[in-house]
């Protein structure tokens, strides 16, 4: 239990007070109770926080068991058990109204009281047409001309608002939406204050209930319709009050982002009036609390986190746009902020990939915001991390997604070069930044172009000329020919051996006939045949209505990197072999773009055999080790293009399993899976 919870806590009140408590706590009897609650609400900020145990006692689940036992018979008994437990109800919802700085109930106590109060909600409703609630209130002298029929409706007024006060849950519980449909003649009637639309899961039907003003003082995310006022300085410090409570719990992460999103909403004078104070508190919470547990992988959930990262961006981007240069606390406070956000994005991204997150950082300004921090960072270690991550990592491999290269290409020609390494000042930032503007140039440059021009599949040609004058095989109806000659050229070489292959695989890899062309170009040891634009142009093409996996495996072949998996070690890491020698490579120690494309490569080879297995047959995939010759030796490439069993399928994931191999070992390996399998030789 909490300490302000304890009944000792009941000494520190006045001698006569402290009295008449003890007696009302111990006694069965609701009027001693209903007049000390009335006394309370005169009494000094001090004394009614000492009152709370009071409170607290009333709400015993021991009250609950004796209300389930009074039955229906002893009526009187239980109307003085319902109205000690809705007067306490009152009192709770009388204190968290006034929300004064001297008035804040601890954390551990809200957690406490809010538990005992959704109890006694489920409870009540549970045995509401059993309970004599008519004329309730009547019968203690308590007269309330606020609503019009009193009997029922006082209960679930003063209940249900201080469960949301107490910060509920953001998905209603099903219990609770009997009890806002009743209370919704009681809110209604209320006349002023934020109207909230309350939708619950799985239902149809809405209520539109109007909650006082005083509501937002403890942070409770509310959503205003149209025309309605914007919070002002007192309620968006009332939310920073009460996230300063609850910080390390669960719920940090909805509040803080509900909390973001007032601060960006607010009109231009309450933002002055409050920013750098409540900056300040925000960023000590969010840098200490919130993202020392983010570093530990732990609660993290990508509903609340996307949603906080996109709240976090909105007001940094007003941040920066309204904050005179001359407040340099405020402007300091900004820039930690930013640190932050970065933090958080670096980690969403490492987590879930870029995709949608790293496109909405994009849209709405992060290229600014990064450049900023770079710029006041002070050259600190883990901003420079964090910075080296996001453009060596994130934003390189972002350009080979068409959805992210777009804006991507916008939001950079908006920024002047010579300014953006001027800000970044780090040489390796500035390495990387140049890279990141070269690679966004390139590929935009080659996407405009993309969707008028086709390469020709014969290998030896691969010739670029307009769709229409591409001739496609009557057979596959995939491969295409600038001409008739190389048509022929390339059945008497290659396609005459897949072209079935071809006409059924395609569909199940889920390749398009060019990505098939380069990869069977690849296969018959001639991609040294294949223009180095021709086989960007595919890259790119490979981004609308593939997968990420697709991408991988023409990622993997564009390094020119000898490259074999191993699973050794528990996770898997891409050994590659240059010129000098065997290179072990781990991920994340190779250059920024060939740490990311191997570990694509890595994932897209063992989840398609895994989906190979999976499949019983049913889907034929295809593998071929690919043996390539070359000046640095020979290259040893696990790829999905040869039918094969789930036997086969079985021994190739056993082959995995087993570790380090170097290439003849590797084919020693392949050839005794194919050989227990009862496979042809390869």
């Amino acid at each position: 239990m909490d300490p302000a919870l304890r009944l000792s806590k009941l000494q520190k009140l006045p001698p006569v007070l402290r009295r008449r408590t003890l007696v009302a706590v111990q006694s069965s009897e609701a009027d001693d109770y209903l007049a000390i609650a009335r006394n309370i609400h005169f009494e000094p900020d001090q004394t009614r926080l000492n009152f709370l145990p009071a409170v607290y006692s009333a709400l015993d689940p021991a009250n609950m068991d004796r209300l389930r036992q009074l039955g229906t018979t002893d009526t009187l008994s239980i109307k003085h058990l319902l109205v000690r437990v809705l007067v306490s109800i009152k009192t709770v919802n009388f204190m968290v109204n006034l929300a004064a700085p001297s008035l804040l109930i601890p954390t551990g106590a809200f957690i406490e009281i809010w538990g005992r109060v959704w109890d006694w909600i489920v409870l009540i409703d549970e045995l509401w047409e059993q309970l004599p609630v008519d004329g309730l209130w009547q019968s203690f002298g308590i007269e309330d001309t606020s609503v019009e029929s009193d009997a029922d409706f006082l209960f679930y007024r003063d209940a249900v608002l201080l469960l949301w006060k107490l910060n509920v849950a953001e998905v209603i519980d099903p219990r609770l939406w009997r009890l806002l449909e009743r209370a919704n003649g009681a809110y209604t009637v209320l006349g002023h204050g934020w109207p909230v639309l309350l939708r619950g899961k799985d239902r149809d039907t809405e209520v539109l209930l109007r909650l006082p003003d005083a509501l937002l003082n403890v942070g409770k995310p509310v959503r205003a319709l149209e025309g309605d006022s914007e919070p002002d300085d007192r309620q968006i410090a009332g939310g920073n009050e009460l996230l300063a409570s609850v910080g390390g719990t669960d719920r940090y992460w909805a509040l803080l982002t509900e909390h973001l999103n007032w601060i960006c909403s607010a009109p231009k004078a309450s933002f002055d009036s409050i920013d750098l104070a409540m900056l300040q508190n925000v960023k000590e919470m969010a840098s200490q609390g919130l993202f020392d547990r983010l570093s530990r992988g732990s609660a993290y959930d990508d509903r609340t986190m996307g949603p906080l990262a996109c709240a976090f961006l909105a007001v940094l981007r007003r941040l920066t746009a309204e904050a005179h240069p001359s407040q340099t606390k405020l402007q300091s406070t900004i820039v930690g902020l930013i640190s932050v956000y970065l933090m958080l994005l670096r980690r969403i991204l490492d987590l879930h990939g870029s995709g949608a997150h790293l496109l909405a950082a994009v849209e709405d300004g992060m290229m600014e915001l990064l450049l900023l921090c770079a710029s006041r960072g002070g050259g600190a270690q883990h901003t420079t991390d964090v910075l080296r991550t996001i453009l060596g990592s994130h934003l390189l491999v972002a350009t080979l997604d068409v959805s992210v290269l777009g804006p991507l290409h916008q939001h950079m020609q908006g920024i002047d070069p010579q300014d953006a390494e001027r800000k970044l000042g780090n040489s390796e930032l500035i390495d990387l930044w140049r890279k990141l503007t070269r690679m966004v140039e390139e590929r935009f440059t080659m996407l405009g172009s993309k969707q008028r021009l086709r390469a020709c599949d014969n290998v030896e040609c691969c010739r670029i000329a307009e769709r229409g004058s591409f001739k496609q095989c009557s057979e596959c109806r995939d491969t295409i020919y600038c001409s008739r000659k190389c048509q022929e050229d390339d059945w008497r070489t290659w396609h005459r051996l897949d072209c079935e292959d071809i006409k059924r695989t395609r569909r199940v890899v889920g390749l398009s006939r060019r990505q098939m062309s380069f990869l069977r170009a690849v296969v018959h040891n001639a991609y040294d045949n294949v223009a180095t634009s021709v086989a960007v142009g595919q890259l790119l093409d490979i981004q609308e209505g593939t997968n990420t996996t697709d991408v991988a495996v023409l990622n993997g072949l564009l390094l020119r990197r000898c490259t074999f998996l191993n699973l050794s070690s528990g996770e898997p890491r891409v050994e590659t072999r240059s010129a000098p020698g065997w290179v072990e490579a781990e991920l994340g120690q190779q250059s920024p773009e060939d740490g990311i494309f191997a570990k694509m490569l890595t994932e897209v080879f063992y989840t398609q055999v895994q989906r190979a297995v999976a499949s019983n047959g049913k889907v034929e995939l295809h593998f071929v080790c690919l043996r390539k010759e070359n000046a640095s030796g020979s290259m040893w490439l696990p790829m999905l293009l040869r039918r094969e069993t789930p036997q086969r399928m079985e021994g190739l994931l056993e082959i995995l399993a087993r570790g380090p191999a170097e290439p003849d070992a590797l084919e020693a390996q392949v050839k005794e899976v194919f050989a227990v399998a009862g496979a042809e030789a390869y």
